[in-house]
């Protein structure tokens, strides 16, 4: 372990560079304001796909915000909110919303503006949906329906679980959602404000996800 899904070290200078990061703590009016986000994000999705997205588990904080979250030591690049859907019992093939990323501005804040290199920009995800012009930090959301459990930090524990369980090997070979987010603490966002769900391995073990 300790590469992301491009293989890469983990927290290397470049990510630390605190002209990249935000070390101001990570409060709970930021985590309402990625709540409603997330909300946003799900009524548009909804309109389109309302047979997998019909029951709404949490939204949470994940990666490198999450971990500055709770434990306060590599600040804040972007915020990663993971969206999750309960899987419908009668759904068939796959879940159609597994691989986007969607960017969403955070806005004017205490954590500034995020800063981009030329060749991040020139991204074309980037360039489409405008994140050159964000007044402030970049909000990647993600979703994912899993199975439900007896409660909705259940659920995304139990997916959580099966990830740290995985073993990568040594071919670097690209790994579940679960795999990358499970190695960092998770913070609820939504039905529970604030609180640590997953506090992720003891040692500085948080991967650098970016799925594509």
């Amino acid at each position: 372990m300790g590469k992301g899904l491009h293989g890469g070290g983990i927290w290397g200078q470049a990510e630390l560079n605190p002209a990249r990061r935000s070390f101001t703590a990570v409060t709970d009016a930021d985590l309402s304001s990625l709540v409603a986000i997330a909300d946003g994000l799900c009524e548009e999705l909804r309109e389109r796909h309302s047979s997998w997205l019909g029951d709404p588990l949490a939204w949470c904080l994940a990666q490198g915000a999450a971990r500055h979250r709770v434990r306060g030591d590599r600040g804040v690049k972007d915020f990663d909110v993971w969206m999750f859907f309960a899987r419908p019992s009668d759904a068939a093939g796959t879940f159609p919303l597994s691989r986007p990323v969607w960017h969403r501005d955070f806005g004017p804040s205490e954590h500034h503006r995020q800063a981009y290199t030329e060749d991040e920009l020139a991204r074309p995800r980037f360039a489409q949906q405008g994140v050159g012009a964000f007044q402030g930090r970049r909000v990647d959301l993600m979703v994912r329906c899993i199975p439900r459990g007896l409660t909705a930090q259940q659920s995304v524990t139990t997916w959580l679980d099966r990830g740290s369980r995985m073993v990568q090997g040594r071919s670097g070979r690209r790994m579940p959602s679960e795999f990358y987010i499970a190695r960092a603490p998770v913070v609820c966002l939504w039905p529970e404000l604030g609180s640590v769900w997953w506090l992720g391995p003891d040692e500085d073990e948080a991967a650098t996800l970016r799925p594509s």
